[in-house]
């Protein structure tokens, strides 16, 4: 799944400068590129893609609200890579519904039974690996200057 590459680098903005908001303006402007790169030609994104990349932001910023302690930032970033990740699931299989089960890849009824497994999953270990990187680094910078300073 490529949630990673969503989750990990949004992640990656939030540690560097924790903002609210921060996050919906990364998956907006994710958007906005998406859109300007499928008009100059390049690969349309699907829309299960479209979707946890425009969604992952505004679910980070909603997750990360009221998270306080190390853990809970682990555990929110988990929940919002999982809910991105299940959003974009629906999208996608809603779209290989209307399309008579059969879109691009596996027909609905080979697709949906794995992807009700791995989607969920694979956002939740997005969310805990970016964790486990990005906001490590901030914590231990943030201790460093709590030590530097007199």
């Amino acid at each position: 799944h490529n949630i990673i590459r969503v989750v990990f680098p949004m992640a990656l903005g939030l540690a560097l400068v924790p903002r609210r908001g921060a996050a919906s303006v990364m998956g907006a402007s994710a958007l906005g590129s998406a859109v300007v790169f499928s008009m100059a030609g390049a690969p349309a994104l699907g829309a299960g893609a479209l979707t946890s990349l425009v969604l992952t932001g505004f679910f980070l910023d909603f997750a990360l609200a009221g998270a306080r302690s190390g853990r809970s930032v682990y555990v929110r970033l988990m929940l919002a890579g999982a809910s991105a990740n299940l959003v974009a699931m629906l999208v996608r299989g809603g779209m290989k519904a209307l399309a008579g089960g059969q879109l691009e890849g596996l027909p609905l009824a080979v697709w949906f039974p794995k992807a009700i497994i791995t989607y969920p999953l694979c956002g939740a270990l997005a969310g805990l690996i970016s964790a486990a990187v990005w906001f490590r680094f901030a914590a231990q910078a943030a201790d460093a200057d709590a030590k530097a300073s007199p």
